[in-house]
């Protein structure tokens, strides 16, 4: 995720890069989420994502946020989705 939040990423390469991410994390996302390094992740995959992606993400996340708005790391996941 790290070449995708370089100012410097070309759209279209940024778009290749998320979309390979958004697959590997698609069906793990309630799992990752708490994870420090892979939560900035799941932001990275939220934030340059297409509005299918993002409405993928929430609704793996649908019946964790309250949990993720406790934890350490994940609440400020949720903070980004707002």
């Amino acid at each position: 995720s790290a070449s995708i939040l370089q100012k410097t990423a070309k759209s279209d390469e940024r778009k290749d890069q998320v979309l390979e991410l958004f697959n590997l994390l698609k069906g793990k996302v309630r799992s990752l989420a708490m994870k420090h390094d892979l939560c900035r992740t799941i932001q990275c995959c939220f934030r340059f994502g297409s509005d299918s992606e993002k409405n993928s993400i929430l609704k793996e996340l649908d019946e964790e946020i309250v949990n993720l708005c406790k934890g350490k790391y994940s609440c400020f996941m949720i903070v980004a989705f707002l």
